[in-house]
C-alpha cells in the first residue's frame, strides 16, 4: 500500500490512514495481536513518507509512552525503536521537540533491559536520531548518565558489531572536555 500511495494517492492514502488509525487504536488496548500491530506499525511508517509525516506526534506520543513503561514483550519493543528510527530518518528536524524524551526512554532501555538485541536497536535509534534530526548535545552535564551506560557497555559487551555501534554513538555526539570532566 505504501509504494501504490505514489502511483494512486487519492485512492491509496485514506485506506492507509484508516488502516494505520486502526493500528495505532490496537496498540493502545490490550489485544493478542500487540506485537504483530507494532510490526504492522513500522511496516506503514517505512513504507509511506506521508504517513510518517501526518502522523508523526501521535505515533511518538505513543512510543515514548510505551517505552517509558517498559511492561512490553521485547519484539514489541524492537518494533518500536525501529519505529522510531523510520521516524527520525523521514521527520528530521520536526522531531526536536521529541529528542529529549526519546534519549531518556533509550538510556533507560539500555539500563534495564538485558536483551542483546534491544540494546543495539536503542544504539541505533540514538545513532539516526542524532544524525537525522541535527540534535546537538549541548550540555554534558544532562547526559551525563548516557555516557556512563555508553561506556559501561562498552566494558561489558563482547560482540564486536555491538561496540563498534557504540564507538559510532560517541562520533556521532562528539568529543567531550576533559577539563569539564574534572
Amino acid at each position: 500500500l505504501g509504494n501504490l500511495s505514489t502511483r494512486n494517492p487519492s485512492i491509496v492514502i485514506p485506506i492507509l490512514d484508516k488502516y494505520l488509525i486502526e493500528c495505532i487504536t490496537e496498540l493502545k488496548y490490550p489485544t493478542p495481536y500487540k506485537d504483530l500491530s507494532a510490526k504492522m506499525l513500522c511496516s506503514f511508517v517505512s513504507s509511506n513518507r506521508r504517513t510518517a509525516l501526518s502522523c508523526m506526534k501521535p505515533i511518538l506520543e505513543f512510543s515514548i509512552s510505551k517505552i517509558d513503561q517498559m511492561d512490553c514483550s521485547n519484539d514489541y519493543l524492537v518494533s518500536l525503536l525501529i519505529t522510531i528510527i523510520h521516524l527520525s530518518f523521514y521527520c528530521g528536524e520536526e522531531m526536536n521537540p521529541y529528542t529529549n524524551r526519546i534519549l531518556s526512554s533509550i538510556i533507560k532501555i539500555l539500563v534495564e533491559t538485558i536483551t542483546t538485541e534491544t540494546k543495539e536497536y536503542a544504539i541505533k535509534c540514538i545513532i539516526y536520531i542524532i544524525q537525522y534530526t541535527g540534535y546537538f548535545i549541548e550540555n554534558d552535564a544532562n547526559y551525563s548518565e548516557l555516557f556512563e551506560v555508553l561506556l559501561n557497555l562498552m566494558e561489558r559487551e563482547q560482540c564486536r558489531t555491538f561496540r563498534r555501534s557504540i564507538i559510532h554513538v560517541f562520533g556521532c555526539i562528539g568529543a567531550r572536555d576533559p577539563d569539564k570532566i574534572k
